[in-house]
């Protein structure tokens, strides 16, 4: 593979990675492929498995908070996941997710 062509996929790598940010930084940032990694409060899941809706409060590892509003198939270990990834974007004081990755 040429130089040029290594160039070029390590540039389109680069564009379509998506930052991991704290609660304070998905705040100040625009987009809707964040990663907002963290913990679920305790007592705050709640799960509309009908409407496949689920929202939680999210604790980053600077213990600050932010309400997460996910639409979507509910992952089925997310009321025992340690750590949740919610994929998306802030829009009105809370985190609009698309995505929710569980670990």
């Amino acid at each position: 593979m040429s130089i040029a062509a290594l160039c070029g996929v390590a540039f389109i790598m680069l564009n379509n990675a998506s930052p991991y940010v704290t609660v304070e930084q998905a705040k100040k940032s625009s987009g809707n492929n964040l990663h907002l990694q963290g913990a679920i409060q305790p007592k705050s899941l709640k799960v509309n498995a009908e409407q496949q809706i689920v929202s939680f409060v999210l604790v980053d590892e600077s213990g600050a908070k932010m309400p997460v509003l996910y639409k979507g198939l509910v992952p089925a270990n997310l009321n025992q996941a340690e750590t949740v990834v919610a994929v998306g974007g802030y829009q009105s004081g809370t985190f609009q997710s698309h995505k929710i990755l569980t670990k």
